[in-house]
């Protein structure tokens, strides 16, 4: 045996011979002796294998080595810069997700005064409360403004203007004290959403998919943005940040004075909720039966919540948010949880677990603090939180007063008919409308009646306080101010 010497290369085919010829294995390299017909090391046939002198044979060896060598290199180099470029797409991914932006143009938000209401349940975070020592109505017509089609949408009132988005294709402004037509500005169609009001400008969604800004003072429109799709649910503006959810699925975050996008997110299900918005969270149901709990400068989730059919909005109550759906069910939400990898799996377990009765800990998804369901109730509009007590309506006409820490029911009210809108507290009052036109005022506290005043028509809106007046639309068409 002449040994192995670790090559495999094959040399120019001739008849050396002697002592220095070399037949190398071509399967485990072993030198062999040029006149061997196998390879004494494997048993391989060397029929045709091309024979050299041993001087030519470790000049082949050093060069294979080399080439291993280089091709090891080029091997584990061209594997290093796969792996560091999908590092870097996933690191740029990661940053682009995550980074905030810069700060939006202005800081404009629709921060209500004692006397104002500015948008959809009043603020940003849709508490849809009056504090303070405020005017008690009465339930007597101050004034009434007609319009020839049904009111779907919630008026705004700010600095002695209301404003309307009414059912015959108009945005208009009125005098909040008189009744009388300020401006108008026609649009293409009927409109559901609820003005919001921030700066001088007015921002209102349309069902073309545009969401319009008008001057305040005129109507004149001041930009417009155009959306995937119609738009049923109210704008809300906070920290400069103007956020309009589309029923193409997509939340959009534009910056307030200037109508650019700043951000979008995209859900697997339509939005006709309204957003609303906290700090720096902005919170939206979809109808891909999730809560979606965004960081408002990136519009990165952070708690994504499942629900059985998130058809109302979300209500931000300092660390809790409240949230009812169409199945009957309230719940009480700490909205700083965040999810954590594997957490829906781990759930999923845990599930079903207790199904099997090996453990009689009940699972809960992150965030989760309580909930409350009837089967006799469904609920389509924002609960109200006010003085340690959650209030819900439901579609059957019955107004639930819970408590926050629990859900516990400590009183009920049943009005003549159902109810499609949201209740709202002014004081130690609140009010709500049904759909046979009766606008109920009831004790805060105890659900004692108070008063009732009759409209000509279902009561579509959250009735709006400011300055001692009620409003509220109709489906008459009407809107009324009640003292």
């Amino acid at each position: 045996m002449i040994g192995k010497q670790g090559i495999s290369e094959t040399g120019i085919r001739g008849s050396a011979s002697g002592p220095e010829a070399i037949s190398v294995c071509p399967t485990c390299e072993n030198w062999n002796a040029g006149g061997e017909a196998r390879c004494v090391e494997c048993g391989q046939s060397l029929v045709g294998v091309f024979v050299v002198s041993e001087e030519r044979a470790r000049e082949m060896g050093r060069r294979r080595r080399l080439v291993r060598r280089r091709n090891r290199v080029i091997v584990w180099g061209l594997a290093a810069s796969i792996v560091a470029v999908l590092a870097a797409l996933a690191g740029l991914g990661y940053m682009s997700a995550s980074r905030k932006l810069d700060p939006p143009s202005s800081s404009i938000t629709a921060t209500p005064s004692l006397n104002d209401w500015p948008m959809y349940q009043r603020d940003p975070a849709h508490a849809a409360v009056v504090d303070g020592d405020v005017a008690s109505p009465r339930g007597v017509l101050k004034w009434r403004f007609d319009t020839e089609e049904p009111i779907l949408s919630s008026p705004a009132v700010l600095d002695g203007l209301l404003y309307l988005a009414t059912g015959d294709r108009r945005i208009v402004a009125v005098d909040a004290g008189t009744g009388e037509l300020v401006w108008e500005h026609a649009v293409n169609g009927p409109v559901d959403s609820s003005p919001a009001v921030a700066g001088d400008l007015v921002y209102v969604g349309l069902r073309d998919g545009r969401l319009i800004a008008l001057n305040a003072a005129n109507g004149v429109l001041s930009w417009e943005f155009q959306t995937e799709a119609s738009i049923f649910s109210s704008p809300t503006v906070h920290r400069g940040e103007l956020y309009v959810a589309s029923s193409g699925g997509v939340l959009h975050a534009l910056d307030a004075v200037t109508g650019l996008e700043r951000w979008r997110f995209e859900t697997d299900g339509r939005l006709i909720s309204s957003p609303a918005a906290f700090e720096q969270s902005v919170a939206v149901t979809s109808h891909d039966r999730y809560l979606y709990i965004l960081d408002s400068k990136t519009g990165r989730p952070a708690l994504k919540f499942k629900t059985a059919s998130a058809a109302g909005s979300p209500v931000f109550d300092g660390d809790f948010l409240f949230l009812a759906d169409a199945t009957g069910v309230i719940r009480s939400i700490d909205w700083r949880k965040h999810n954590r990898r594997f957490d829906r799996l781990i759930l999923r377990t845990k599930i079903q677990l207790a199904a099997w009765g090996l453990t009689d800990v009940i699972p809960h998804q992150a965030g989760y603090v309580w909930g409350m369901g009837t089967s006799e109730s469904s609920f389509i509009g924002a609960p109200v939180v006010a003085k340690e007590i959650v209030y819900v309506a439901s579609t059957t006409g019955r107004l639930l007063a819970l408590d926050k820490a629990t859900g516990e029911t400590i009183w009920e009210y049943d009005t003549a008919g159902s109810i499609s809108g949201s209740p709202s507290v002014a004081g130690e009052t609140i009010y709500i409308g049904d759909s046979l036109g009766r606008l109920y005022a009831l004790d805060a506290l105890s659900g004692e009646p108070l008063w009732e005043f009759p409209a000509d028509g279902a009561i579509s809106s959250t009735p709006v306080i400011a300055g001692g007046v009620i409003y509220f639309s109709s489906m008459d068409g009407g809107i009324y101010a009640v003292e």
